[in-house]
């Protein structure tokens, strides 16, 4: 989004659009700042600390703060 602000990402839409498509990561010099994840429960906890390799950085008021990479 342009200048900004937080958008819904359509998963369907992008699940359909990869059609038989095998997902190669994302392209060399590929940056990425912040990305806002609203993930319900334990399971999404850890999903992002287990398999994608988040570390818990901090949790409050029922949310929890992850990191990775640089």
């Amino acid at each position: 989004m342009k200048g900004g602000g937080n958008v819904c990402v359509d998963g369907d839409g992008v699940v359909e659009e990869a059609g038989d498509r095998r997902w190669e990561g994302v392209g060399g010099g590929s940056v990425m700042g912040e990305l806002d994840l609203d993930v319900k429960g334990e399971e999404g906890d850890w999903f992002y600390v287990n398999r994608v390799g988040f570390d818990i950085g901090m949790g409050a008021g029922g949310s929890v703060f992850m990191g990775g990479g640089v």
